[in-house]
């Protein structure tokens, strides 16, 4: 149907009995905007009349209205200078119930004066109200049927349509489509009746063009034929205009456009006061370039066709030849032809439509199939998230009609605008700052932004994110990174040194967007807003959050318990600091309760002026809070929704949701929060952004609850914060929790849980519930976690059926994509947070497979016989063998591993390190919290593993640190035979050996070695290459400056990850080899104002002389437990210590329990009873082999 009907041509179709599929939803495209009857989402299946709207039509023209039947849908329509109410009905057969709510609905809008008065327009002029019934009323009678239809007039049909004259009568509706003509064909007897029906108002009556029956147009397996009605009436509508498509630009083409453009220019210079208007003109032209460039090199989207993707030609002759047989047969009816003419062209007509129908359904099937077995890497993740989303009609959505508190209704778009805007930026409640003189030190120096940080900014940008419609997007950026940053940097210190901000930048535009999977989206709370900024102010806006962020984390500005937002933490971490508090609690014999807040629309509610006084009083430079002020002041917005742009919003207060330094702001603003934990009344306070919840433990509930109290209601406490920052809570969603397990005796000597009473806050009375969510996990009140084991399975059977939905025998996602999609997909999901609620077993139990683990072997059984194509019936722990998936218990192993090994390199300001070092030096027999199993499930060195510390950063004058561009392997292999004249070539290497793993260095000079060093870090089980090779570049460093070297040192090295560290200056791994290496660096530059080092990659094991060299010495230096160091004068030289002293690397103790973990696996499919059969026809198994053979 929806290719009968072009969204262009036709404004409103209504259907009945539509297709309502698993999900709730009928089908539909981008041409469309479905409406549903009221009621839908609550029982779909029950549906039996959806109304489409063309989405040309401007939706302030059109309201759906409210109606208490799911078979009637009312849309109100303007139309020139009238309203015209389209009721879309289905009536049924056996009774009247839907035409009772249409009569009952009619009357009392008839009640009014008969009309509604024009927006805009002359006062008191007003829009004449017209009415349309139309749909499938199944009532036969003389007034429609045809006259050979005499064996329907039976007393009782008669009498059931008389019902629907008598309301025609009374509110005076004519019948426009012409008596006899049949609109139903019965699909057996082949008798023709008229079930359908259009009718309207007397005065729309003069209106109609035409009304008439498409016998033609039948759509197959359907035994009703569509009616098509002309009205003579104009609706307003809305083109929608196409936009630059970045995706498809010729980017060389573009960096030449730009290139030449910027010579038009001024060339880049650094602003000083009294320049403003100089700085203006600079950005202004900088901006006109940019998007003048993109005008005439991007290439423009088009619109989205409103055909489906697998519609194709021959379709289109096939859907011509079925209407041009229906139309040869309406002919020869309408003139009478013999029966014989006629019932052979009703034959090949029939057989016409036929065709057209299975050849549409051929096509979807072939092109759905070969869209699965034809997508590569990128593709793979369209389709899981696809499986992953909760599904649409493919219809654009439309806001509803809103409802306000007071009770009201926002029907048209600027009412709508008018209530998001005051929903998501809600009005000040709070006093004003109280502007204390009272300022802390500043924590550090405010530095303007430099040139590096804006091109670091640029290179972490996601391509293809989106900016404010009217400016460059992200990908214009990075794609001529070189060519734009030597102008944006002094652009964006000028915002410092000149203090002001571009009021363009201060405008945004917000979008409205729908939350998943809310059955009511009359409220505004069903949609939440994303700010899209102007994209020069994105950059600069990230830069300050990068410095913000790390000079936070540095000097500690946030609290410990303050865990989301931040580097190196995650909600797992707030969960086990909560489950360990309360089991440690427990072991003394105590009890706990927590109470979770629900924090309403946290971004928005902030106060600017105290979000600054605080800013302030933690010690952030000066410099740094005047920016953000001039940032947040004067800020505008437009808000976007369906195809409406409000005006521009003035924005006082709040954080646009979705701009980089929001989360920064928003975690300095609410730090006071986690800062009442108080360890001598036993309360923590745990906040994971606007998560947050108050811990307290003691000897009774009355106990806690007195504490929790307190925290909540004294004069420095929860609510009186949240009175002087602005912050309401949802007080109806609290959740208290009393966690406990011990039981009491009742009456009948039955033992019953311990008595929760109420907590009683100041004005408020909250009950204990017996569970609580908290961060994505149900933590029910005896830590028991049944109901949280219950939704996991949920969860695995939905992802199980998503995912089989892709693949099947013979056709669909490939064996290799659908693996990657399970594992990269859907097992984060289904696993998310199972150290926690399963965590390892001790003793006897670790032989037993829990109940948790046996279902998810059930599911990952499901998908291993998916992914070989095997039968239902096939043995799931040989498809497993095959597909190389492991089962429930190593799946659930390797997440302990990969939880555990963070937790062991937490470093010594996060509040869970405490907590580690002193679970992994000694277990507890009663209560382990799951912390304690965690850590003494696997033997890790946690006094000896490295600590990593998410924000350390390499600071040396990058203008001196170069690494040369990457080169094509040929190249790089002719630059080294180049190079046999150069005095201070180094050349580093790294090397890992069953004997252990070294790193080394040669000098070379005029391509003779000069003299080398090497040292042994340590064994392959503690340390990795990647150490090794940098190893190699801290003996580099150290025999240049033993040497004295000057001027530029050349440093080989065939190491890529190192590189990049280097690039990025931002270390994950092995920090402490890296300082060491930057305080050689900053030793060497700080020597001579000339001295330089020059890094670039080197081919390795391509015969470059000083690379194979370096990696000679590097596999000696692993035999050797002593390093060693020759010279061309001296045979050999002892140098170093009998080994480096380097922490166990996280790397390896990770690939260490992963091997393990692995051979355990291999090692339980040797003892299995199919091992033996299996084997002989491939011994590798659990392997890859099976994988690359059906790839």
């Amino acid at each position: 149907m929806l290719h009968k009907v072009d969204p262009k041509e036709y404004d409103v179709v209504l259907m009945q009995e539509p297709h309502i599929d698993h999900l709730g939803n009928t089908r539909a495209n981008a041409g469309w905007r479905v409406v549903y009857p009221t009621g839908h989402r609550d029982n779909p299946k029950l549906t039996r009349a959806v109304t489409l709207i063309s989405s040309k039509i401007d939706t302030n023209d059109w309201t759906p209205e409210t109606l208490v039947s799911q078979d009637v849908v009312l849309t109100r329509l303007k139309a020139s200078d009238r309203i015209i109410n389209i009721y879309n009905i289905y009536n049924d057969c056996k009774h009247d119930n839907s035409m009772r709510v249409v009569t009952a609905d009619v009357w009392e809008r008839r009640a009014g004066d008969g009309g509604v008065e024009i927006e805009g327009g002359v006062e008191g002029e007003r829009r004449e109200e017209e009415w349309i019934w139309a749909g499938d009323f199944n009532r036969h009678h003389p007034m429609w049927d045809a006259d050979t239809n005499q064996h329907l007039f039976t007393r009782a049909n008669l009498r059931a349509a008389q019902k629907l004259i008598n309301s025609l009568l009374a509110f005076d509706l004519r019948m426009i489509l012409p008596k006899g003509v049949p609109t139903l064909e019965a699909l057996a007897t082949k008798n023709k009746t008229r079930v359908d029906n259009v009718f309207c108002s007397k005065e729309l009556e003069d209106r109609i063009i035409r009304c008439k029956v498409r016998e033609a147009d039948r759509v197959g397996k359907t035994d009703h034929f569509p009616i098509s009605t002309e009205i003579d009436l104009m609706t307003s509508t809305k083109d929608e205009q196409p936009t630059h498509n970045f995706r498809l630009t010729d980017w060389e083409a573009f960096r030449e456009e730009l290139k030449r453009r910027l010579k038009d220019i001024p060339g880049p210079r650094e602003f000083r006061r009294g320049e403003l208007e100089a700085c203006i003109q600079a950005r202004i032209a900088l901006e006109a370039v940019i998007g003048d460039t993109i005008g005439k090199v991007v290439p423009k989207s088009k619109a989205v066709p409103w055909k489906k993707r697998w519609w194709t030609r021959d379709l289109g002759e096939l859907q011509k030849e079925t209407r041009r047989m229906g139309r040869k047969l309406t002919r020869a009816r309408k003139k009478g032809r013999n029966e014989e003419r006629i019932a052979k062209l009703e034959r090949r007509f029939k057989k016409a439509r036929n065709r057209y129908t299975q050849a549409i359904k051929d096509e979807k099937r072939r092109h759905w199939e070969e869209w699965l077995e034809e997508l590569d890497d990128k593709e793979v993740w369209i389709a899981g998230k696809m499986v992953g989303s909760g599904g649409s009609d493919g219809g654009k959505t439309r806001v509803p009609t809103l409802r306000k508190e007071e009770g009201r209704e926002a029907v048209t778009n600027e009412e709508k605008g008018k209530v998001f805007f005051e929903a998501f930026f809600p009005k000040r409640t709070a006093p004003p700052a109280r502007g204390t003189d009272a300022r802390r030190k500043e924590k550090w120096k405010y530095t303007p932004t430099t040139n590096e940080e804006i091109d670091e900014v640029i290179r972490s940008l996601k391509p293809y994110k989106k900016s404010r419609r009217d400016t460059a997007p992200n990908c214009v950026f990075v794609k001529a990174r070189d060519l734009v940053v030597p102008y944006l940097g002094p652009i964006f210190r000028a915002t410092n040194t000149l203090a002001f901000y571009p009021a363009d930048w201060k405008v945004t535009e917000t979008p409205i967007l729908r939350k998943p999977g809310r059955g009511d989206y009359t409220v505004p709370g069903a949609y939440r807003p994303i700010v899209l900024a102007h994209g020069m102010a994105r950059i600069l806006n990230m830069c300050k959050t990068r410095s913000l962020t790390e000079n936070a984390e540095r000097h500690g500005l946030l609290p410990e318990n303050h865990f989301g937002g931040r580097a190196g933490r995650t909600t797992m971490d707030s969960v086990q600091l909560l489950v360990k508090t309360v089991m440690d609690a427990w072991r003394k014999r105590d009890v706990a309760s927590a109470l979770f807040l629900d924090v309403k629309g946290a971004f928005p509610s902030v106060a600017i002026d105290v979000l600054l006084e605080d800013m302030e009083r933690k010690g952030v430079p000066k410099g740094h809070v005047e920016w953000v002020r001039r940032r947040n002041e004067g800020r505008r917005t437009k808000l976007i929704f369906d195809d409406f742009t409000t005006e521009e919003f003035e924005v006082d207060d709040g954080l646009d949701q979705g701009d980089a330094q929001s989360l920064i702001l928003y975690l300095i603003y609410n730090a006071d929060l986690p800062a009442m934990t108080n360890k001598k009344d036993k309360v923590t306070v745990l906040a994971f952004v606007d998560d947050v919840g108050i811990l307290a433990t003691g000897n009774n509930f009355n106990e806690t609850h007195r504490r929790i109290t307190k925290t909540m209601d004294e004069r420095t406490g929860v609510r009186s914060w949240a009175r002087s920052h602005n912050c309401s809570f949802g007080m109806e969603k609290f959740q208290l929790v009393d966690f406990s397990r011990k039981k009491t005796i009742d009456d009948d000597g039955l033992k019953i849980d311990l008595p929760r009473p109420e907590l009683k806050l100041r004005g408020l009375t909250i009950k204990p519930s017996r569970q609580a969510k908290f961060l994505g996990l149900i933590l029910d009140q005896e830590l028991r976690w049944k109901e949280q084991n219950t939704r996991v399975i949920t969860k695995a059977a939905y992802w199980t059926a998503q995912l089989q939905r892709l693949a099947k025998h013979k056709a669909g996602v490939n064996h290799k994509n659908l693996r990657r999609l399970f594992i990269s997909t859907a097992l984060p999901r289904i696993t998310y947070g199972i150290e926690v609620f399963d965590p390892p077993r001790r003793g006897r139990a670790r032989t037993f497979r829990s109940a948790l683990e046996k279902k998810l072997d059930s599911v990952i059984g499901r998908i291993a016989v998916t992914i070989v194509g095997g039968l239902r019936t096939s043995p799931r722990d040989v498809a497993m063998a095959h597909a190389n998936l492991d089962p429930a218990k190593t799946v659930i192993e390797r997440v302990y591993a990969r939880a555990a090994v963070r937790l062991a390199t937490l470093p010594k300001t996060h509040p869970l390190y405490p907590h580690v070092s002193r679970v992994s030096k000694r277990g507890v027999k009663r209560y382990p919290s799951p912390l304690h199993l965690l850590m003494r499930h696997f033997d890790i060195p946690v006094t000896a593993i490295e600590k990593i510390k998410p924000h350390e950063k390499l600071v040396w004058d990058s203008n001196r640190v170069r690494v040369e561009d990457a080169m094509e392997r040929g190249e790089a292999i002719e630059r080294e035979e180049n190079r046999r004249g150069q005095r201070q070539d180094l050349y580093t290497d790294g090397s890992m050996t069953e004997g252990g793993v070294a790193g080394a260095a040669v000098w070379m000079k005029w391509g003779r070695e000069q003299s080398r060093r090497a040292a042994r870090i340590g064994d392959q089980e503690e340390n990795t290459v990647y150490e090794a090779e940098l190893m190699g570049l801290v003996l580099g460093m150290e025999m240049a400056i033993e040497k004295k070297f000057k001027g530029a040192i050349n440093i080989g090295l065939d190491n890529q990850a190192v590189l990049a560290t280097i690039r990025s200056r931002r270390p994950r791994f092995a920090q402490q080899i890296w300082k060491r290496f930057e305080k050689l660096v900053k030793l060497y530059l700080k020597r001579d104002r000339e001295n330089t080092v020059l890094l670039r990659w080197v081919p390795g094991h391509e015969g470059v002389e000083g690379n194979e060299r370096a990696d000679e010495a590097a596999k000696e230096a692993t035999e050797d437990r002593r390093g060693r160091g020759e010279d061309d004068e001296e045979e050999t030289t002892a140098s170093g210590d009998d080994e480096e002293e380097v922490p166990v690397s996280k790397a390896a103790t990770r690939q260490r329990l992963m091997k393990s973990i692995t051979e355990r696996r291999k090692d339980e499919w040797k003892r299995s009873k199919r091992y033996e059969k299996i084997t002989k026809f491939d011994p590798t198994l659990p392997s890859r082999n099976f994988s690359k053979l059906t790839n």
